[in-house]
C-alpha cells in the first residue's frame, strides 16, 4: 500500500517538473520570438 501511495505521488511530481520544464521552455522560446521579431 504504501509503495503504491509513494508512485502514486512520484507520477505527480514528475509530471509536474515536466510539465513545469515544458512552460519554462515555451516562455523562453516565445521571449526570444520577442525580442528578434
Amino acid at each position: 500500500m504504501k509503495v503504491a501511495i509513494g508512485l502514486s505521488v512520484f507520477t505527480v511530481v514528475t509530471g509536474a517538473i515536466a510539465l513545469g520544464s515544458v512552460y519554462f521552455l515555451a516562455g523562453i522560446f516565445s521571449f526570444f520570438l520577442t525580442v528578434f521579431s
